[in-house]
Order: structure tokens, then sequence, then C-alpha cells
């Protein structure tokens, strides 16, 4: 995991899930879509789109998404890649949004906040991004 921060500080469009995707696929910010502001509104096309969404990119770089799940469960079904995971939090920068961040387990391990940095645990998130690499099978 190397740790990438966020380029858009924003309770709308902010781009802290990027910057956790990037995190956590060991790739520069600017590798990685703003999911979020490329289907905002779109009824979920930012996961799902076809070119641009959060789904194909992870498959496209060998990871799948295999879910939302409570922190508790995650970590205790799930390796996510290399024990790292995707959290969502309260925000600490602006009231009534959420925040992505990335812990490791349940201790917080990067928060991609360039103002405020959240200082909870994982049992505060509302859930993490399940994510793991993605097994290659050979057809020969």
């Amino acid at each position: 995991m190397t740790p990438q921060n966020l380029t858009i500080s924003s309770p709308i469009n902010g781009d802290c899930l990027r910057a956790c995707i990037a995190s956590l696929l060991d790739m520069p910010i600017k590798k990685v879509p703003n999911f979020v502001a490329n289907g905002r509104g779109n009824n979920g096309k930012w996961f799902n789109h076809p070119k641009r969404g959060l789904n194909m990119f992870l498959w496209n770089h060998g990871y799948e998404y295999f879910g939302y799940s409570p922190a508790i469960e995650a970590i205790r079904d799930h390796t996510g890649i290399d024990g790292y995971f995707i959290g969502i939090v309260d925000s600490v920068n602006f009231k009534g949004s959420t925040h992505a961040v990335i812990f490791k387990g349940l201790e917080l391990a990067h928060d991609p906040s360039l103002l405020k940095s959240f200082k909870g645990n994982g049992k505060q998130a509302k859930g993490y991004y399940l994510i793991r690499k993605r097994e290659v099978i050979n057809a020969g």
C-alpha cells in the first residue's frame, strides 16, 4: 500500500475514494478515475459504468470488488488487500458527509485528506469496501 492523498476536498465531488483505490493498488492518483464525480446522480453508474466505473477499473487491474460489509465482519471473514480495507467514516471536515480512509484491520492506516484527519478506528466505520486480488484462471 502506497499512500496517496486526495486532490479534491469537497463534500460532493471529493476524490477520497479515488485516493484510497490508488493507495491500495500502489498507483499514482492521476492514473485512477474519479469514479464518484464521473457518475454522481446516475444511480450507481460511478460503480457499474462499463468503461469508467470502479468495478471495471478494479477488474482491469487484477482486482475485484465483492461487497460492502460492517468492519467486524470484514476483518473476520476477509483478508482485503494485504490486510487493508477501505472504510467509510463520517467526515470530520464536512458535516453530514462521508469520507473514505484505509484501515489495516481496525487500525487506521491512511487518511488521504489534506485537511483535518480522521482519528478513529475501524469500529467507527459505517462499513468496509471488500476488494481482493482477482484469481486468474487459465483456460488451457
